[in-house]
Parts: structure tokens; C-alpha cells; sequence
């Protein structure tokens, strides 16, 4: 054999082994581009779900919140971050950050685990046209508008205490209050209504 066919040999050899890499790395960034499809069908349909007030109570309760938010005053932090959570991950909930008041009509007062004291009230919290909301007990910490609920009038003698929450549109098609910081509370009176703008 001469060289040129020695050559050429060894060409043909360098160019099967060269054809046979670029078919591998091409498999390999097909597979690649599959998976980033996946991934991004994924995290549409994440992002684009809506979680019925079941799923809002599992993942409060078996995500540890009810514990994370329990130290006194926490609500404005956990109502921001709730609304960072649904907002990321199931934007068709469209959660907002609202300040609401939690009045009780009786007088019953709220206690604060922490020291067994009630929470400092606002004075000036109360106002014209608030919607009554009352919690959920089976739900853990949601907030579901009264049936029949008064909207509230305004009255300078009736004060409660600032709290904030997360609105937020649930699967059923409720506006609900999801409140993280329900763990701060000692007690929630059976008559005690979160008041919303």
C-alpha cells in the first residue's frame, strides 16, 4: 500500500470517527432541547394554575407556615411573601396585599401566643364599606367572604386591630384572604371578622 493510500485511509477512519461524534452531540443537544421544552411547559402550566382553598390549606399547614409566621406582628412579612409564592408560582391567582382590620363585635379579644396579651389596636382602622370576612376553620388560614355579611358603616367607637393579608382568586372562583400569620394568635374569637376594603 503507498502512502497517498495510507492517507487516504486514515482520512476516511478520521472522518467516520468525526461523523459519528457530531451525530452523537447532535442526539445530545436534541435530548437537551427536549428537556428545556419540557421544563418550560412545566413552568407555564405551574405559573398558570390555580390552587383550590384545600391546596392554599395543605400547603400551610404541611409547609411549615403556620410555625414560620408565628411570632407577633409577623402578618405584614407573611402577607408579602404570600403574595411573592402565588404570584411566582400560580399567577392566575393574582394575589395582592391588602390591609385589612379584624373586629369582633362581642368585644372578644385576640391573644397573642407569644405573651398571652391582645395585639395593639388601630383606632382609625375602621372604615366606610369594608366587606365582613370570616375565617375558615377546616381551611386553616383562610378568610372566606360572609354570606350575608354587612358591609361595615362607619363608626369612630368601633376600633380592631390592623392585619394583613393576601387576597387571592381560588380555583372554586372565591376572592379569599389567605392569612399566614394566623399562628401568631393564642385565639381567634367564633365572631371575629377580617374587614377588607
Amino acid at each position: 500500500m503507498t502512502s497517498f493510500d495510507e492517507f487516504k485511509a486514515d482520512m476516511v477512519k478520521h472522518l467516520t470517527l468525526l461523523r459519528a461524534d457530531v451525530n452523537r452531540s447532535t442526539a445530545a443537544l436534541d435530548l437537551l432541547k427536549n428537556r428545556v421544552d419540557e421544563h418550560d411547559t412545566l413552568l407555564r402550566n405551574h405559573a398558570s394554575s390555580m390552587l383550590s382553598m384545600r391546596d392554599i390549606a395543605s400547603d400551610y399547614l404541611t409547609s411549615g407556615r403556620c410555625e414560620e409566621y408565628a411570632e407577633p406582628g409577623s402578618c405584614g412579612r407573611a402577607a408579602h411573601e404570600a403574595k411573592v409564592f402565588f404570584n411566582g408560582t400560580h399567577a392566575l391567582m393574582k394575589a395582592q396585599v391588602i390591609r385589612g382590620v379584624l373586629f369582633s363585635p362581642s368585644g372578644g379579644e385576640l391573644l397573642l401566643k407569644a405573651d398571652g396579651l391582645a395585639p395593639k389596636r388601630d383606632p382609625c382602622a375602621l372604615v366606610a364599606r369594608m366587606r365582613p370576612f370570616v375565617l375558615q376553620e377546616e381551611e386553616g388560614c383562610i378568610w372566606k367572604p360572609e354570606d350575608g355579611g354587612m358591609v361595615l358603616e362607619p363608626d369612630s367607637n368601633k376600633t380592631g386591630f390592623k392585619h394583613y393579608i393576601t387576597l387571592v382568586c381560588t380555583l372554586e372562583g372565591l376572592q379569599v384572604a389567605v392569612d399566614w400569620s394566623l399562628g401568631q394568635f393564642e385565639n381567634v374569637p367564633a365572631d371575629m371578622r377580617l374587614y377588607l376594603p
